[in-house]
């Protein structure tokens, strides 16, 4: 008869090796899920400046900063995530990952004449910024300004009820948003009949909003699941975001606001 020769503390190891992989596999059918989803976005900034003197001497800044509370304006924008969920308890869901967001505000330039200040960097020559021409058309301008971040959302989602046929989840949702920043800019963009060296778009990379590296930003809103299939939800995520702190680092302060909508899926590991 042939003798099996056993290691006990070999057997013991793969005992241990077999358990933990069992508890991780039910953790992860009953606890995770992964997402994807896209963000389209109403965003607009509360702008002012903290001096009454510009620390750059460009005189178009100086020109927007005096009416800057007056002509901004809001703009739409889309952004794209990716995440995954946790359900940390019965009630609470954690949420995180990663999210292109790109903020920012409008500054409308209407009805502009002759010598009317653009700003640097629209045209070229001696006098760019500055209109060359005259002529009886109208002449607008549409100066977007933009904050495009990388950003690390942190969301606690709370249950808060469930439809009678068990298909829809409603809870409540807040957290905070580390963002890290990847472009900042402003892209202007002339009204119609009216171009500037045969061009109708600036992207300008000067903007005198010079912007911080990192910035953060808080969130409230809801979230809706609808139950496609066991695995499969579909979710609507409305939100409302807001920078308590300047994300700009000069004397033109700019605290950034948005309304966005998550909508996408999810796949979670249940049995």
């Amino acid at each position: 008869m042939m003798k099996l020769n056993l290691n006990p503390n070999k057997v013991l190891l793969v005992l241990v090796i077999v358990l933990c992989s069992k508890f991780i596999s039910a953790q992860i059918s009953t606890k995770w899920g992964f997402g994807a989803s896209l963000n389209p976005m109403m965003t607009g900034a509360l702008n002012y400046s903290s001096s009454n003197e510009m620390m750059d001497t460009i005189q178009n800044y100086k020109m927007y900063c005096d009416s800057i509370s007056t002509k901004e304006n809001w703009h739409t924008t889309i952004g794209i995530s990716g995440f995954v969920t946790y359900q940390f308890s019965k009630k609470l869901k954690i949420q995180t990952g990663i999210t292109y967001l790109n903020v920012g505000h409008q500054r409308p330039l209407k009805n502009l004449q002759y010598s009317n200040k653009t700003y640097k960097g629209i045209g070229s020559g001696f006098n760019n910024g500055v209109i060359q021409e005259q002529t009886n058309i109208e002449r607008n301008i549409d100066l977007n300004y933009r904050y495009q971040y990388l950003q690390i959302p942190v969301l606690f989602n709370y249950h808060i009820k469930r439809s009678g046929d068990f298909l829809i989840n409603y809870s409540l949702t807040a957290g905070f948003g580390i963002d890290i920043l990847l472009n900042h800019d402003i892209h202007a963009v002339l009204g119609e009949g009216f171009t500037i060296d045969d061009m109708k778009e600036f992207f300008i990379d000067s903007t005198g909003f010079k912007a911080n590296p990192i910035a953060i930003n808080f969130m409230l809103g809801s979230t809706i699941g609808y139950k496609i299939s066991k695995k499969i939800d579909f979710l609507f995520q409305p939100m409302i975001g807001f920078f308590p702190m300047s994300v700009s680092s000069n004397q033109i302060k700019a605290l950034p606001w948005y309304v966005s909508a998550n909508v996408g899926f999810v796949y979670s590991f249940v049995k």
